[in-house]
């Protein structure tokens, strides 16, 4: 049986290498599975931050969502409450009124200083979750768009 320069045992060798020493020169970093989360629901993400991952890629219209809910970040704890109260308000009346009530969330925003584009962030998501993310969570990469948009998140504090 004649050897070839490129047996089966070298193929994976090298082929290991290479991957390894792509993923050095491209500053990938190596991330197990069970600590990345790849999420497009709500309900994933909601279950990722749970769960505690390390890494969370968001992908589609909720990653546009969730960038935006970084910027509740910057509003004060009185501003954080008084949008508390007022979105229970919203909520509860929108059931009765059809949704006619979230027409309310223009004064909420001028009241609170909180662009409406946050607030409808947060309604999307839900506020303690975007609490959890933003408290817990710092943006590695961003990328905008319709359904291609991706944001990826880093759990702070724990590598």
């Amino acid at each position: 049986m004649k050897k070839t320069f490129l047996s089966r045992r070298n193929f994976i060798k090298y082929t290991g290498l290479s991957i390894f020493i792509f993923a050095i020169f491209n500053q990938i970093p190596y991330v197990k599975s069970e600590d990345l989360a790849i999420v497009t629901t709500k309900e994933e993400l909601e279950k990722a931050v749970n769960e505690r991952h390390k890494r969370i890629i968001v992908k589609g219209e909720l990653a546009n969502d969730v960038k935006t809910s970084y910027k509740i970040k910057s509003a004060s704890k009185a501003a954080i409450a008084a949008l508390i109260t007022a979105l229970t308000a919203v909520a509860a009346a929108a059931f009765f009124t059809g949704g006619l009530s979230l027409a309310a969330l223009v004064p909420i925003a001028a009241a609170t200083g909180i662009e409406i584009a946050v607030i409808t962030a947060i309604v999307a998501i839900g506020l303690t979750l975007v609490l959890a993310i933003t408290n817990n969570y710092e943006t590695i990469k961003f990328k905008a768009g319709k359904s291609d948009a991706y944001i990826e998140l880093s759990l702070v504090g724990k590598e």
